[in-house]
Order: C-alpha cells, then structure tokens, then sequence
C-alpha cells in the first residue's frame, strides 16, 4: 500500500455520510414539494397571463369592432364622395347647357332691343316730321286767322261804307224831293237839319248825287282791293317763315 492510498483523516471527516433510505425518501418529498409549489406558481403565472391575454384580447376585440365601424363609416364616406365627383360632370354639363340657353336668351332679347331701337328712331323721326308739319299748319291756320279777320275787317269796314253811303243817298234823295227843292218851303227848312257831306248840292242834284255815290263806291272797292292785297302779302310771308325762307 503506497503512501497515496492512506486517506486524510480532514477529509474523511468532510466527506458526506450516506444517506439512508428515509433520508433518500425526505429528500425526493422535498424535491416533489419544491416541484409541485413551482407547478403551481407556473399554473397561477399562466392563468393569470390568460386572464391578461383575455382582457387584451377583449380590447383587440373592441378596438377592431370600433376601427371597424370606423371603416364603415369611413367607407360610406368615400363611396358618397366618389358618387359626388361622379355627379359633379352631370352637374357642370347641365351648367353649361343651362348657361348656353340663357346665352341664347340673351342673344334673342338684344336682337329684340335693336328692333325696338330701330323703331323707336323710327317713331320719332316721324313724330318730328309731323311736329314739324303741324308747326307748319299752325303758322298756315294763323295766317289763314289773320287773312280772315282781315278779309272780315275790310268786309265790315265795307258794310260800313256801304252803309254810310246808303244812309247818305238816302239823305240825299231826302234833299233832293220836291219839296226841299221848293223855294216857297226852302225857307221853312232847317239848315241845320242837313247832311254835312262837305260838298254843295246844285240845282241840278242828279249828277252830283251820281258823282258821290259812284266816288264812295270806287273808294270802298279800293279798300277791298288794298285789303285783299295786304292779307295776301301776308299769308305769302307766314308761309315763307314756316318754310324757313328768308
């Protein structure tokens, strides 16, 4: 036996006792306890993470159905803006019919507005021509006024001629009967009852009679004359005013 066989005696002392039977059985129970209190740790852990996973899954759930919802929502938007921008040519091409009908209108009514333009000079053209006309006949009924006054005042004055020298012959003859010319009633007369006709009743009446009266007649047709002459120079100068001559 050699030197390193013989043991050290500090190490037999540190070297394990063997175990025995209820030692072995002590320690496989405590190993089994140790085990099945990890189990059941294990078994709290992973229920608890399922109750966690359920919760989170829960919300996963209530976050998809509201982002669903959302989507939806989301979704009818768009279809009813795409249905809008669908729309929206429709739209332009009836606005643009629209503006072409009123367009047109617009042409009708400014054809319409040169017609009645066109007229409207029309109309006062010849409302001007026919103010110009009844100026004319205005001037022309003046003058005819006028000549017919003065045609009245050469007739009136006339008459009165007429008159006077009636009244005149009719003195005259007065005078001139039997008795006036009678020297034995001549006497008798008043002077002062006679004509005063400015000229010298002859012994022969007749003819100075006759010379009288025909004077008084040639006098009056000479009135006439220069009557009818002047209203006739007249009417001539209110016409050539109405016509603008000089």
């Amino acid at each position: 036996m050699s030197l390193w066989d013989i043991e050290d005696p500090q190490l037999l002392l540190k070297r394990p006792k063997p175990l025995t039977v209820i030692d072995k059985l002590k320690q496989e129970f405590n190993q089994a306890q140790q085990k099945s209190s990890h189990s059941l740790s294990k078994y709290e852990l992973l229920a608890e993470t399922n109750n966690q996973l359920k919760i989170k899954i829960q919300q996963l759930e209530g976050l998809l159905g509201s982002s669903s919802t959302e989507k939806e929502a989301a979704m009818k938007q768009l279809e009813e803006q795409v249905t809008l921008e669908r729309s929206k040519p429709n739209t332009l091409v009836s606005e643009i019919e629209k503006l072409k009908e009123v367009a047109a209108e617009k042409s009708v009514l400014e054809s319409h507005v040169e017609e009645l333009e066109k007229t409207l000079k029309k109309y006062e053209a010849q409302l001007k021509e026919e103010v110009k006309n009844a100026t004319a006949a205005s001037k022309e009924l003046q003058a005819a006024q006028i000549s017919i006054a003065e045609q009245k005042q050469a007739k009136s004055q006339k008459h009165s001629e007429l008159e006077a020298a009636l009244k005149q012959s009719q003195e005259l003859k007065k005078y001139n009967s039997p008795v006036f010319l009678n020297p034995s009633t001549h006497n008798h007369i008043n002077r002062a009852s006679r004509p005063k006709t400015g000229w010298y009743v002859s012994s022969n009446h007749g003819p100075s009679q006759r010379s009288y009266l025909g004077s008084g007649m040639r006098h009056a047709r000479f009135k006439e004359q220069e009557s009818r002459k002047n209203g006739y120079k007249g009417r001539e100068e209110e016409r050539q005013k109405g016509e603008g001559k000089p």
